[in-house]
């Protein structure tokens, strides 16, 4: 796992950017955002914020994709269509493919050149707008990411189970579909008017997946 005292062991991230992140005018976020595009363009692999939870293994034909992340139908009908420009079409918090990749080149370029140059974030998705530019201009990327399956729709709806008592039906489903990556979030917190035991309780305690399988057994 890469954190603020090892990332330096695997990249070399320019020096005004470790001092804006420093003086914190470079947000811890958009300092996440430059760490995955450079590690991203120099050895490739999946990258997943450490707030995804996977519940099974990883298909090994993903790492063998030039490009990856999460694509979901691009539906109008979706709320999540309109959180970010990528409208289904990528997540940022799973992403990944092959070293020296145009996109991650390019996301790793323009991400320490905006935040060595500029004072202020002008977008917390800024990352999200790069990657569309990066759509319309990188001819690789438009390819990879129209050929791209849809996979895990139902990325964000463990997390609205998170204070469902054990065992949830609803939760049981969610691990029996076809997702098997799920957006998790700390900023959801434990409903303490609750005493039973609740998926929070064992995510918290490392039990969830074994507690469920044991469940279905």
């Amino acid at each position: 796992m890469l954190t603020g005292q090892n990332v330096g062991k695997y990249i070399d991230i320019p020096i005004v950017i470790q001092e804006k992140v420093e003086n914190k005018s470079v947000t811890l976020t958009e300092y996440s955002d430059i760490i995955r595009a450079c590690i991203l363009a120099r050895y490739g692999g999946l990258w997943l914020d450490a707030t995804v939870l996977v519940t099974r293994l990883i298909p090994d034909e993903i790492f063998k994709k030039s490009f990856f992340t999460i694509k979901n139908l691009e539906d109008e009908r979706d709320p999540l269509f309109y959180i970010s420009v990528s409208h289904l079409r990528w997540t940022t918090y799973v992403m990944g493919g092959k070293a020296n990749n145009e996109l991650f080149l390019y996301l790793a370029d323009a991400l320490v050149k905006y935040n060595s140059d500029e004072s202020a974030l002008i977008d917390y998705l800024l990352l999200d707008y790069f990657i569309e530019i990066g759509y319309e201009k990188i001819p690789f990327f438009k390819k990879s990411l129209d050929e791209l399956s849809v996979s895990n729709s139902e990325k964000e709806e463990l997390v609205l189970r998170m204070n469902a008592t054990f065992p949830d039906s609803k939760t049981q489903r969610l691990l029996k579909s076809d997702t098997y990556m799920f957006k998790l979030t700390y900023k959801v917190k434990k409903n303490k008017s609750i005493k039973s035991l609740t998926n929070y309780d064992l995510l918290n305690r490392h039990l969830f997946l074994n507690v469920y399988r044991n469940e279905e057994n």
